[in-house]
């Protein structure tokens, strides 16, 4: 997906500046479990190993990492949610 196409389609977007491990993931997965699948979130970080982790995360979730981005202090990723545990 391209970048314009992610940004539009953002259903939700997080910032986890200043947040170190575990809580973007934390705040990730409580914002996944919310929305339908094929949602898109983006997240917001300065943690060293958060893009690690959020794909680590991610992957045992069954979600797909779009896109990441270096920013001028931090990255962003943008993430399908692809899997939703939550039943409604």
């Amino acid at each position: 997906m391209e970048l314009e196409q992610l940004e539009n389609q953002c259903q939700e977007h997080l910032n986890a500046f200043g947040l170190k491990c575990p809580m973007p993931v934390i705040k990730l997965q409580q914002t996944a479990r919310k929305l339908e699948k094929n949602a898109i979130i983006s997240i917001d970080f300065d943690d060293p190993a958060g893009a690690k982790d959020i794909a680590n995360w991610a992957k045992v979730n069954k979600h797909q990492i779009e896109s990441l981005i270096d920013l001028e202090k931090g990255q962003r990723i943008y993430m399908s949610v692809l899997a939703n545990k939550v039943t409604k």
